[in-house]
C-alpha cells in the first residue's frame, strides 16, 4: 500500500501534549485512533467533524499520558484495545493512578488483544506491522502503516523516550533505535510528543542515537 493512501491526523493532548493520532486510508471512514493520552471527548468530536468511525485504539505503550483519553472513546464506541503484555502492569500501577487521579481521568486497566512484536494486523483496510521497540517502558512498540513509523515514546525529532521510569532500560532503547535506524530513510516518523521526522533526519542529526 502506497504511503500516499494514508492519512492521519494528530491531535495534541492532555497537559503533556501527546500526540494522539487518527489514522485512517483515503475513501474510507472506518480508522485506527492511536495512544488517546487524554482529552478523550475532544477526539471524540474530532471524529465526528472529519466523518470517521473508529474500529480500534492501539497503544503503543502504557504510561497514562498515552492512555488517559480511554474511557471516553470506548463510552462512545465500542472499540477493541490493543497493547503489547508487558506492559500491562503500567495500567494499574501507582504512577498511572497517582497521574489519573491529577487529571480527573480513569486510566483503563486491561486489554483485549496484544500488540506483539513481528505480527501483522489488518484493521480499518490498512496493514499495521508491529514492532517490538523496547526501552522507554518493556511492551513499547512502534507501528509501521503504509510506510509511515508511529514511534510512540521510542523516538522523537531530536530525542529519544527517557529511561530513568519504572521498566525503563537504557541499554534496550539503544537496540530498538539501532534496528528503526535500519528503516529506509525517507520513512516519515510519528513521534508520542513534537513534531513529525524521518529516519534519515534523525539518523544524521539526533545527538542520542546509536
Amino acid at each position: 500500500m502506497a504511503p500516499d493512501t494514508i492519512r492521519s491526523e494528530a491531535l495534541a493532548v492532555g497537559p503533556l501534549e501527546t500526540n494522539a493520532y487518527l489514522v485512517w486510508r483515503e475513501g474510507r471512514s472506518d480508522c485506527l485512533v492511536i495512544d488517546p493520552g487524554g482529552e478523550g471527548e475532544r477526539i471524540v468530536a474530532r471524529l465526528r467533524a472529519l466523518g470517521l468511525v473508529p474500529v480500534a485504539i492501539l497503544l503503543t505503550h502504557g504510561h497514562m499520558d498515552h492512555v488517559s483519553g480511554v474511557a471516553p472513546l470506548l463510552r462512545e464506541h465500542a472499540l477493541p484495545l490493543y497493547l503489547n503484555p508487558a506492559d500491562q502492569p503500567f495500567l494499574d500501577s501507582e504512577m498511572n493512578r497517582t497521574f489519573a487521579a491529577q487529571l480527573g481521568t480513569v486510566p483503563p486497566t486491561t486489554f483485549d488483544h496484544p500488540l506483539t512484536g513481528g505480527t501483522v494486523l489488518t484493521l480499518a483496510g490498512l496493514d499495521i506491522e508491529v514492532l517490538a521497540t523496547p526501552g522507554h517502558t518493556p511492551g513499547s512498540v512502534s507501528l509501521l502503516i503504509g510506510g509511515r513509523l508511529y514511534s510512540g515514546d521510542t523516538l522523537f525529532s531530536g530525542s529519544v523516550g527517557r529511561t530513568d521510569l519504572p521498566g525503563g532500560d537504557f541499554h534496550q532503547l539503544q537496540d530498538s533505535l539501532a534496528r528503526l535506524c535500519r528503516l529506509p530513510g525517507d520513512t516519515p516518523v510519528f513521534p508520542g510528543h513534537g513534531e513529525e521526522t524521518t529516519i534519515a533526519i534523525e539518523t544524521e542529526s539526533n545527538p542520542y542515537l546509536p
